[in-house]
């Protein structure tokens, strides 16, 4: 053979031995583990072949020969069964057991071909050389054999290019399916050219299958983002870092994540778990936002407040991404700051919101021009409650009608609000005359059931934003109409005054 050939057949031992130099990769993946029995195999074959090759003795080249046809058997099998499993779809244990079952047959049948030439129509002797047994014909076992290894390969470049070309539709991927299918072209040639036209001195199914197994390592390996990750986070990821992330695949297959949300989640990253499934069992047990403005008013004590960041991980040479997710628990600030709006917004007798809530809220209002109805109310009687009952009593009242707004404006999606001292606001917004005079009514139905210390007397007055008046001339409007009702009720406070001193010495006595 010459030196060209000899360079040749040295660098695809090389390449078979590739991936046994990076052996940890096999193990980062679940279903990556059976291709390390292949990678084996494969290996096994190119050395077995190199020894026959350079060897003199008889002996050796003989069954070196005739124990690479169970070889390349057991390989097929091998490949065939790991692609399955990559694909989810392992074999059952009747085809996995038959396959074992046919490879030890051949091998007894191959290493005992002297009795019986099945295999190979040469029988051993002294003379046998590495040029006698390439020449010789083969038997009917080895054509029966070949026959199922063709057809495994067959089945086995089938599946894997259907796999790879729906992946083209859903990853917008195209060069694996390509790389399998010259692949696979260049393999088939070479067969065919050496069968029927020239006869290589080195084996081209060997070459071939070790093309073809490499194309695959190329698919599942250096193109996995998880592999990828595995042997390079450095690159992308921070040394020990302390918050949550996940990082999803480019079909939105969760790859990697850390400890911490390991834990969180319960995910298993030997399972096949999709991003969006994830995320939907996050949010059972966390409110998940990007910006602190997209959280509402509306805080959940019973969930963890997660802001999360979302990167796009673009690998260099290879048309691959997948998704960076960070989460920065902000539970604590988020409660912190929640509190603090609350302080700011709400009344914290009344728990209602305050008059800086319409502050903050009023603006938004006068620029989106929606439709919003203000009920203004004034209580009757709060300074005769203080004077006569003492504070307590005066604050009790404001607690009540408070209960009472919140329980009206609840029912028919309206804003209760204290702006202070006894003046309440309702807020309703894109809701029509018709329904905030039932609102009126149900609150004053409310009260006239109740006996008269106990009756919650206002003034109230209604009126709309129509016509594209702002916030301060609602109010003021209402404001105005409200007063013109108080005015009304003298005789009111004369009979609360009794009523209330006579509580009063009920209580003294």
């Amino acid at each position: 053979m010459s030196v060209i050939l000899w360079l040749f057949y040295i660098a695809v031992g090389f390449v078979t031995i590739i991936p046994l130099l990076q052996i940890g990769m096999f193990k980062v993946v679940e279903r990556y583990k059976s291709y390390l029995h292949v990678t084996l195999l494969l290996f096994l074959w190119w050395l077995v072949d190199f020894f026959r090759m350079v060897g003199s003795d008889s002996y050796h080249i003989y069954y070196l020969t005739v124990f690479i046809f169970p070889l390349v058997f057991l390989l097929v099998f091998s490949l065939f069964n790991a692609t399955f499993r990559f694909l989810g779809r392992p074999l059952n244990k009747k085809v996995y057991f038959g396959g074992i079952s046919l490879f030890f047959i051949y091998f007894v049948v191959s290493i005992t071909n002297t009795l019986h030439s099945l295999v190979l129509n040469l029988e051993y002797s002294d003379s046998v050389t590495f040029d006698t047994v390439r020449e010789a014909s083969v038997g009917p076992l080895f054509l029966v054999f070949t026959a199922i290894v063709y057809v495994l390969l067959l089945i086995t470049m089938i599946s894997l290019l259907h796999h790879l070309s729906k992946r083209i539709k859903e990853i917008q991927d195209p060069i694996p399916f390509i790389f399998l299918l010259l692949a696979v072209t260049v393999g088939v040639v070479f067969n065919i050219v050496h069968v029927f036209f020239h006869t290589f001195y080195v084996d081209p199914t060997m070459v071939s299958v070790v093309v073809f197994i490499s194309v695959l390592y190329y698919i599942f390996y250096m193109r996995d983002l998880r592999i990828i990750l595995a042997f390079n986070r450095h690159n992308y990821l921070i040394d020990k870092f302390n918050e949550n992330f996940v990082i999803s695949n480019e079909e939105g297959v969760v790859v990697d994540a850390s400890e911490d949300f390991i834990e969180m989640t319960g995910i298993d990253l030997t399972e096949r778990n999709m991003i969006t499934d994830v995320m939907r069992e996050i949010e059972k047990k966390a409110v998940i936002y990007k910006n602190t403005a997209d959280v509402t008013y509306d805080f959940h004590d019973d969930k963890s407040y997660l802001q999360m960041s979302q990167n796009e991980i673009k690998l260099p040479v290879y048309n691959k991404s997948g998704t960076f997710y960070l989460f920065y628990d902000e539970t604590f600030n988020l409660k912190y700051i929640h509190d603090m709006n609350y302080v700011k917004t709400h009344d914290l007798m009344t728990k209602l919101y305050n008059r800086n809530y319409l502050e903050d809220i009023r603006d938004g209002l006068d620029d989106d021009k929606q439709l919003y109805h203000i009920v203004m109310f004034d209580l009757d009687g709060l300074k005769l409650f203080n004077d006569i009952l003492g504070h307590e009593k005066g604050d009790d009242l404001l607690i009540r009608f408070a209960k009472q707004l919140l329980t009206v404006t609840t029912e028919y999606g309206a804003i209760p609000i204290r702006l202070g001292g006894d003046e309440f606001v309702i807020l309703a917004i894109n809701k029509s005359d018709d329904i905030v005079q039932e609102m009126i009514d149900r609150l004053n139905g409310i009260n006239e059931e109740l006996e008269f210390i106990k009756t919650i007397n206002y003034s109230y007055a209604i009126q709309s934003n129509e016509g594209n008046k702002t916030m301060t001339e609602v109010l003021s409007r209402a404001d105005a109409n409200m007063y013109k009702m108080k005015k009304g009720k003298a005789n009111y406070k004369e009979k609360l005054k009794e009523a209330l001193t006579k509580e009063l010495h009920k209580q003294n006595q």
